[in-house]
């Protein structure tokens, strides 16, 4: 939410979890008072400011349909921290499902590539390298970086 939070502001941030959790204690038939509302908002906001509102808004909406268990007609931030947990623990999974099927999709070798000669040729840059000056080395860092500084 901190990007968020800098783009749209607070106050916006604050009402759109506000809406979400109102829609939640509605669905879910529980009364709370406005203050408490705006406190439970705040803590919100304050504790997952590093997760987005959707991810907000995405836990309280599983939470209401009952994904999560029961909610035993209360809404505190026990709970809202339970439904969190869930949402990002399954979030998680998802995405480390993702990058298991990207890393187990086969990679062809590449064609022609002399992986010896290019062993080879490493560690001879690498002898080489050892054996420059300090001199040497220093110039070849004060090129290095300002080639980069043209870039």
């Amino acid at each position: 939410m901190v990007d968020q939070i800098k783009n749209y502001g607070i106050e916006e941030v604050t009402k759109k979890i506000m809406l979400a959790l109102s829609k939640c204690i509605e669905g879910l038939g529980i009364q709370m008072t406005p203050s408490s509302l705006e406190m439970l908002s705040t803590d919100v906001i304050d504790v997952y400011s590093c997760d987005s509102i959707e991810d907000v808004i995405e836990a309280l909406k599983a939470g209401r349909q009952g994904k999560y268990g029961t909610t035993y007609n209360k809404l505190n931030m026990v709970v809202v921290n339970e439904w969190m947990f869930n949402q990002l623990e399954a979030k998680a999974i998802l995405r480390e499902n993702e990058h298991n099927k990207l890393k187990s999709q086969d990679m062809p070798e590449l064609p022609n590539v002399d992986y010896k000669a290019f062993k080879k040729r490493k560690e001879e840059e690498r002898r080489v390298e050892e054996e420059l000056t300090d001199k040497e080395k220093a110039y070849r860092e004060f090129k290095f970086k300002h080639q980069n500084k043209k870039e």
